[in-house]
């Protein structure tokens, strides 16, 4: 019984820590003869846990293979080779059946024969792992819900009926990139926008060099940047850690006009770059242009 005693730091526990409580909790319901599934399944699973030299992993690994939780960025880069050991693709199932295994019928009959005081002290690396758990998936359902919202919400782009459309229709695919996931939208989104109060400096012939509004158009791709502080704080530092990005093909008409037809002939081309709802765009003709522009539409859901 001296197993019972808290013992290790809970910090510190292991999935060995939970087998062996898992074992006293089965000895002392002598259930090898009370009820010999459940502890033949016990047996199993730490034969099985065994196998894959996976006892020593904590409660911080155990919480994100059950979870589902992506590795850090140290894991992902190699840095850190020892975060996960080689582990089959079904050893979350194996996690499942470790909880089920301690529930129902063994803590019951454990809590019948040593009381509930012993028993949450027997139970105690478990119950920490439940907690852990939960932990876990509450900031992970709630980083979704932030997600959803940097994308989606208030302070996103405004998206004209074609762009809609677009990337509607990008995310049908099977696979596709623009397809959201259990972790929340894509970061990618498909821009189609035809800007009419874009500014850029021009001298046609006679006329003296000046600001001018010209029309232009941009087809690329937005990346969206998921960080905890996009978009945060006063106007400077949403401008200097927006929550998203883009790039791509930039178009302008044959005249530094508004409202021109961009698919008229003599029509002129180039890139642009946008950071947060700022764009710069350039023009490779004969007559150069550096445009600047802000992302807003004067006629809502069109332009």
């Amino acid at each position: 019984m001296c197993a019972t005693s808290p013992g290790a730091n809970a910090q510190s526990y292991t999935l060995g820590d939970i087998f062996a409580r898992l074992r006293v909790a089965d000895s002392v319901a002598n259930f090898a003869a009370v009820n010999p599934v459940v502890h033949a399944r016990i047996a199993g699973l730490e034969r099985y846990v065994r196998d894959h030299e996976a006892l020593s992993m904590t409660m911080d690994q155990l919480s994100d293979i059950y979870a589902g939780s992506t590795p850090g960025y140290a894991t992902v880069l190699r840095w850190n080779r020892n975060s996960y050991p080689r582990l089959p693709q079904d050893f979350r199932d194996s996690l499942v059946s470790v909880r089920a295994v301690a529930g129902r019928p063994l803590r019951p009959a454990v809590d019948a024969i040593l009381g509930p005081a012993a028993v949450d002290s027997l139970y105690a690396p478990l119950d920490r792992w439940y907690v852990q758990m939960l932990d876990r998936a509450i900031a992970r359902n709630t980083e979704t819900l932030r997600r959803y919202s940097v994308k989606y919400g208030p302070g996103a782009p405004n998206l004209n009926l074609a762009e809609a459309a677009l990337n509607y229709l990008a995310q049908l695919p099977r696979g596709s990139p623009f397809a959201g996931s259990d972790a929340g939208p894509s970061p990618l989104e498909i821009v189609a926008a035809y800007r009419t109060t874009d500014l850029t400096a021009s001298q046609p012939t006679g006329e003296s060099r000046a600001a001018r509004l010209v029309t232009s158009a941009q087809l690329g791709l937005r990346l969206y940047r998921f960080n905890s502080d996009c978009g945060e704080g006063n106007r400077l530092r949403q401008l200097i850690n927006p929550c998203h990005a883009s790039g791509g093909a930039f178009l302008m008409g044959p005249s530094d006009t508004p409202l021109a037809q961009l698919w008229k002939a003599g029509r002129r081309g180039g890139a642009y770059a946008a950071w947060g709802n700022y764009h710069v765009g350039y023009v490779f003709d004969q007559e150069r242009r550096l445009v600047f522009g802000l992302d807003t539409q004067v006629l809502p859901f069109l332009f």
